[in-house]
């Protein structure tokens, strides 16, 4: 997802409108991100605003942001190594803010990291450090949602563009069963917790010094195996060393069942964003090798 220029537009209207109502005079918002959120910072102050783009492509968008906001709040709250949402003495509330139609939630300003910056076994590690703190929230959050309720989404968005996509969403869903079915058998287990939903090194910041994590959208409920599989399987650090920095045995078989899920919601975003005949054949060959892998 990339927002277009009328979309960063609207969100910078939006949060100029909401620093002016809260007293905030001389701030320039300035666009750090127009990916899957417009992200702006109301520079000079240390402050983000961020609001979801292309947000058909998601369920529940604006829950979505109240989750974010309010598990930001309580990690933040618990000490954990976490990017905080805006505060009293920040001088704006976390909102989620609606202005105009559009949705903001504000959050502290961090810095992002070049994630080969960071040893792989550091990361690991800040992990380990974040489901420490995350086994103590009480705020439950969806089962699995970013192979479950939001890929379940995703493909009914795309059966609905028309014949050749939904044929493409009718094979997706069918290896989204057989992958991502077995795991969601587990979801009363007391094993289960909080996760991150997305937690690889992409996705740190320095937050005044020190490394933290941030983009809480995809939190969900689960065991850790899942955000370990989604370590395991990162492209911006060697996934191998991160899982042992956060004390696991990379190839321990318990994670495979979720590198594999893992590797159907990357296939399924390749296919909804592909723009070009070439990033098309390009997916559906992910999706044809993931056909041909063997079930357990």
């Amino acid at each position: 997802m990339t927002a277009d220029g009328a979309e960063v537009a609207a969100v910078t209207r939006a949060a100029l409108a909401l620093a002016a109502a809260h007293g905030l005079a001389g701030v320039e918002p300035v666009l750090l991100s127009g990916a899957a959120n417009v992200v702006l910072h109301l520079s000079p102050r240390p402050l983000v605003v961020r609001s979801p783009a292309s947000v058909g492509l998601l369920p529940d968008a604006v829950e979505r942001q109240r989750r974010e906001v309010d598990l930001g709040g309580w990690l933040a709250g618990a000490g954990a190594p976490v990017v905080p949402p805006a505060g009293p003495g920040d001088g704006l509330s976390a909102g989620p803010h609606e202005v105009g139609g559009v949705w903001l939630a504000c959050w502290r300003l961090a810095r992002p990291v070049p994630p080969a910056s960071v040893p792989a076994r550091a990361v690991g590690g800040l992990l380990a450090d974040l489901h420490a703190a995350m086994r103590g929230c009480p705020l439950r959050q969806p089962p699995l949602a970013p192979v479950d309720r939001d890929l379940r989404h995703l493909i009914g968005v795309m059966a609905r563009r028309g014949p050749a996509p939904a044929r493409d969403a009718e094979r997706l869903a069918a290896v989204r069963e057989a992958v991502v079915g077995p795991l969601l058998d587990g979801s009363a287990t007391s094993s289960w917790q909080v996760l991150h939903g997305d937690a690889h090194p992409g996705n740190l910041m320095d937050l005044d010094g020190r490394l933290v994590w941030n983009d809480l959208e995809d939190t969900c409920q689960g065991p850790v195996e899942w955000d370990l599989g989604v370590l395991r399987s990162t492209r911006q650090a060697d996934g191998a060393e991160a899982v042992r920095g956060y004390g696991r045995d990379p190839d321990d078989p318990a994670l495979s069942p979720y590198v594999a899920a893992r590797e159907v919601q990357r296939v399924a975003w390749r296919l909804a964003l592909a723009e070009t005949p070439a990033q098309h054949r390009e997916a559906l060959d992910g999706l044809t090798a993931l056909e041909a892998r063997p079930r357990p």
